[in-house]
């Protein structure tokens, strides 16, 4: 099996996004407070809401309108400093075994985000050293996010391989497999994270489907 390259994401893979996302909504909410002296657990509560109800777009700007708080310098603050706070995250149980588990193989990580915040991730879950390469699609364009091959391409362009030897493991069954599935390469899907329960468009999921990434066992794929 080593002429596999594993590639990896990030967000909802290897740890669940959603602690990310309580913690810079914690941090703003604690910048708020002390700021305007409100309730930072209140305020706390309300951005979540906001968030579990409505979804991301607009969360600081309605919950900022409700406290008599909007204006366009504190909604950048506010974006700033979710965006640039260090989070409070942890790899999945079993993560780190199964990267290590798979060391063998030529291994990379490959994320969709803002550089800076998916590299301070990266940095505070500590797991730099475990892979060739980190690529933050992003900092190639957005248009570079998957389901973008052209950072996959650039792997196996440094492999010397091709993109049917891939084997890649994400989440997100909106855009994670698409085109990886359409050239070739083995898609794996974890059943974890917010896109756990989505139901896939046909040819958009994965060719594989484990519980976690705790359960990545390349041994089972056939060659």
């Amino acid at each position: 099996m080593s002429f596999l390259i594993l590639v990896l994401d990030l967000d909802d893979t290897l740890y669940p996004e959603r602690t990310f996302v309580e913690s810079g909504m914690n941090t703003v909410a604690h910048w708020l407070s002390k700021n305007y002296g409100v309730p930072q657990r209140s305020v706390f509560l309300r951005l979540l809401g906001e968030l579990d109800s409505s979804g991301r777009g607009r969360v600081f700007d309605v919950v900022l309108a409700d406290l008599n708080l909007f204006s366009s310098e504190n909604i950048e603050q506010c974006v700033e400093i979710y965006r640039g706070h260090k989070p409070q995250i942890n790899l999945y149980p079993g993560a780190l075994d199964a990267i290590q588990r798979h060391s063998a193989l030529p291994t990379y990580l490959l994320t969709d985000g803002f550089p800076a915040v998916q590299m301070r991730k990266v940095h505070v879950l500590g797991i730099e050293n475990h892979f060739r390469r980190i690529f933050t699609t992003w900092s190639f364009g957005r248009e570079s996010g998957k389901p973008s091959l052209r950072c996959f391409r650039e792997i196996v362009q440094i492999e010397d391989s091709s993109l049917q030897e891939i084997i890649y493991v994400g989440d997100d069954p909106n855009k994670d497999f698409v085109s990886l599935n359409a050239v070739g390469a083995r898609t794996v899907r974890v059943m974890s994270g917010r896109f756990a329960d989505a139901q896939a468009a046909p040819g958009y999921d994965a060719q594989t489907r484990i519980d976690g990434i705790a359960n990545l066992d390349l041994l089972r794929f056939p060659n």
